[in-house]
């Protein structure tokens, strides 16, 4: 199937910046055009993404301000040696369990040491191969 398309007519001159070149070594080139409703319906596509990234970039803009805000305004409150809730405190406002490092870490001792404490299965490993050396 062969499409017959309007093709647009471009002239150029091949390697025409390298030195050496004359310039005569020019030759049309020929490339296909869609019909003028297609490329309307292209460009009308391509400016619908080009407004869809315009509002990301706001949103990423606006969103990066406030986290600066965000981190300025806590740390103020640290420099006026204003108190902020503890993870311990946020968990009992938020009605969650809060287990604090030392709690774990004697849970994870406990565990090790009920495993140590019980025997393991004897595994033999195996001998090595002399090898000669010359």
């Amino acid at each position: 199937m062969v499409l017959r398309l309007p093709c647009h007519r471009l002239r150029c001159r091949g390697d025409s910046g390298r030195a050496g070149n004359d310039g005569q070594h020019s030759r049309l080139v020929l490339f296909p055009l869609p019909h003028l409703p297609e490329q309307q319906e292209i460009v009308r596509r391509v400016d619908t993404l080009f407004r869809i990234t315009d509002t990301i970039e706001a949103r990423v803009a606006a969103a990066t301000a406030r986290a600066h805000k965000l981190t300025q305004a806590i740390l103020a409150k640290a420099f006026r040696r204003e108190r902020v809730p503890t993870e311990a405190e946020l968990a009992r406002q938020e009605g969650r369990d809060y287990e604090p490092a030392s709690a774990l870490l004697a849970r994870i001792g406990a565990t090790r040491a009920a495993s140590e404490a019980t025997p393991k299965p004897a595994t033999r490993t195996p001998r090595r191969r002399a090898t000669a050396v010359r």
